[in-house]
């Protein structure tokens, strides 16, 4: 929780602690930002997987972080190309964004 709150810093985006623990995805946003995040496990440990979109540089930064607050994986993720070499990596790092979030359709959609 901690962690997140520091990102979201100067975001415009607020969580609410009554709601914040669920068992589904939860997303927040406003005009400027949004953030998904979804309680999983991920390679047996129980993380904490959010994804938050910041619309002004058209990008997003996306963390795994275990109940203590330490980053099990963390990766940045803006347009990539075909082209480039760093693709397979993107498309990598984007299936495992949609997956651990719930963003099953974009998951799927991925791809094409």
């Amino acid at each position: 929780m901690k962690k997140i709150r520091t990102e979201l810093v100067n975001s415009g985006l607020m969580i609410e602690l009554d709601s914040f623990y669920t068992q589904s995805p939860i997303k927040l946003h406003n005009h400027f930002n949004e953030l998904t995040y979804n309680f999983v496990s991920v390679d047996g440990k129980n993380v904490i997987a959010y994804e938050i979109q910041w619309r002004k540089v058209e990008g997003s930064t996306y963390y795994e972080v275990d109940y203590d607050g330490n980053v099990i994986f963390q990766c940045k993720t803006f347009g990539c190309d075909k082209s480039s070499p760093h693709f397979e990596e993107y498309v990598r790092n984007m299936q495992r964004i949609f997956s651990t979030i719930g963003e099953y359709q974009r998951f799927t959609e991925l791809g094409k």
